[in-house]
Parts: structure tokens; sequence; C-alpha cells
């Protein structure tokens, strides 16, 4: 009669090469579904302007959507670039977010974030305190040339599209208008109002109720041709040949991050851009919904840094001001 083989003996090793293997066979078993935990999109700029109410808009929904919390988290700093740089330095998981206006945005920048999509666009308004003496746009002119370096304007930051745009407009019109950086409108917009700025280049979001109580003057926008909400009042284009900026907010990730979960991203925010309970949020504001996904986003980006890129240069803004 035939003995039994005694038991072959595996080392620890062995038994863990081997589980390793049967993983590898069938699928990563160590891998977990993204989204598995809360996400978090962090803000360049205080609470109360057009990109923090985007963001949390968009965390709102997108958590009811995939069943995961999504956070808001405020980095104000140097025209969005503090929290834009937070992420691109953050754990490339995919669970770490950026979303703001790409103006500030530089070529080191773009290295160390990966696109996801675009968001929104909206123009920008010129507005002027009731406690100047600027009523319209031919008065913002006249008063800055014949007081040339004497009349300070406000924005959401150094390298902000709001800088942008408004020193597009100062060195094409020949204005010599001083930038005083704040970061973001919910502290340029308290600064107007209460006359420390006579005119502040801003969203609709942080200004429509003071333009309606008075407090605010709408002197002109930014956009190629005049908004719809407010027909009579002008486009800088009037004044500026072939003027036109306007504040595109985009989500970005961290580069580096799989192309799984950044596909996965995309599709998400997909959802969230067409889901009819996330645009009735926005009826009666001055943003549109723009979804462009990687790579079209990325192209975008390349070609309105080329742009901003000119207008610092013919203004004489050093570039590392971003």
């Amino acid at each position: 009669m035939r003995k039994n083989s005694p038991p072959i003996q595996l080392s620890k090793s062995t038994v863990a090469l081997l589980a390793l293997l049967f993983c590898f066979l069938i699928g990563n078993c160590f891998a977990e579904e993204y989204p598995a935990k809360p996400i978090k999109i962090v803000v360049g700029y205080v609470p109360g302007g057009s990109p923090d109410f985007i963001a949390r808009t968009v965390a709102q929904r997108m958590s009811e959507l995939i069943k995961v919390p999504v956070l808001v988290e405020n980095k104000p700093g140097a025209g969005g670039s503090t929290a834009a740089t937070f992420v691109g330095k953050s754990n490339p998981d995919g669970y770490t977010l950026f979303l703001g206006d790409t103006s500030h945005l530089s070529e080191l920048l773009l290295k160390e974030l990966l696109p996801v999509s675009s968001i929104t666009s909206e123009p920008l308004l010129l507005v002027a305190s009731s406690k100047s003496s600027i009523k319209n746009l031919q008065d913002l002119i006249r008063d800055a040339k014949m007081h040339p370096g004497e009349i300070n304007y406000g924005s959401s930051g150094i390298g902000s599209i709001q800088h942008i745009a408004m020193e597009a407009f100062d060195s094409e019109a020949g204005l010599n208008i001083i930038h005083v950086p704040y970061k973001g409108s919910g502290q340029s917009v308290p600064a107007i109002l209460a006359g420390d700025v006579p005119i502040l280049m801003t969203s609709y979001t942080a200004t429509a109720s003071h333009i309606k109580t008075g407090s605010l003057t709408l002197i002109a926008v930014s956009s190629a041709k005049r908004f719809n909400k407010y027909p009579n009042v002008p486009s800088l284009s009037e004044v500026v040949k072939d003027y036109d900026y306007i504040s595109e907010t985009g989500i970005m990730t961290t580069a580096g991050v799989p192309k799984s979960v950044h596909q996965t991203l995309i599709s998400i925010i997909k959802r969230v851009s067409e889901d009819s309970q996330f645009i009735s949020k926005f009826s009666d504001t001055a943003l549109s919904i723009n979804f462009v996904p990687y790579p079209e986003f990325s192209e975008e980006l390349k070609k309105g840094l080329r742009k901003y890129q000119r207008t610092l240069l013919k203004a004489n803004i050093p570039l590392e001001a971003q």
C-alpha cells in the first residue's frame, strides 16, 4: 500500500509571491474603486466671489451624484497660484482638485497640474463706487488722463483675470491707473464699498446686489460684446479695438494621477455640468456652463496663457508676478 506524500511546505515569501500572482491574474485586488473617500476642491480666493460660489455649487451636486463627500477649501493668495501650487504638489490620486480662473497659470504650474475640464465662463464687470466722482466710462477715461497715476483700481489679486483684463485696458487706452490687489472679491468688494478704491474689476456674482441698490455703478463690461443683462452699459471693446477678456473657470488635479481616475473625473464633471439641478443654480447669475473636457481644455489653457503673457509683457508686469 502506497503511503501518502508529506504536505508541501511553502515559505512565507513564496506564499506572498503566489498571492500577488493570483491578484495580477484576476485584476488588481488591492485597488479601490475611485472615488472611495472624500474629495477636496481647493479654491484660490476667499469666500464671496465667483470661484468660491462655483466650487461650492460643483461640490454640492457632485457629492449628491457620486455619493461621496466633496469638500471646499479656500487657499487665497497670489491671484490663485497658492491654491494651484498646493494641488500641484499633492498626492496624485485624484482626491485633491483645483478650481479657479485660468488666467494666472504659468507654464510651471501647467506642468504640475493635469486639466480635467472647463466648467463656466462669464464677463467681468468694471464698477465704480458711489462715493467717487466716476459715474460712467467717459468719466473714468477723462479723470485718468487728467490725473495720471492718481486713480486706483482693485482686483482679486496679482495675475488674476481681473488684474490682467484691467491692465490690458489701461495700457491700450493709455490711462496709467494704479493696481491695488486683494485676495478675492470677498475682500475687494468691501474695499470699494468703503471707498478705499474708486473702481473695481470684478464679477457679477460679487456685485449684482450692490449695483441694484446703487452702492456701485456698473460702467463697463469686459466681454467683446455688451452684456445682455445690462444692454445700455458699454463694452471696453468700444474703446479698445478687439478687446475681449472673460473669466473662464476650470477644474484640474495633480499631474500623474492614474489615467482611469482622470477619465472618471472627466465623466463626473460632465455629469455635473449636464445636470438640470446644477444648471438651475446659475439662472440668476452671469455664469454660463461651459464644459470643455481634456484634451481640448488643455489646448485652450495654453492658448490663453500665451494671450495673458502678451498682456503682462505689454503692461510691463513681470511674468513671475503670476
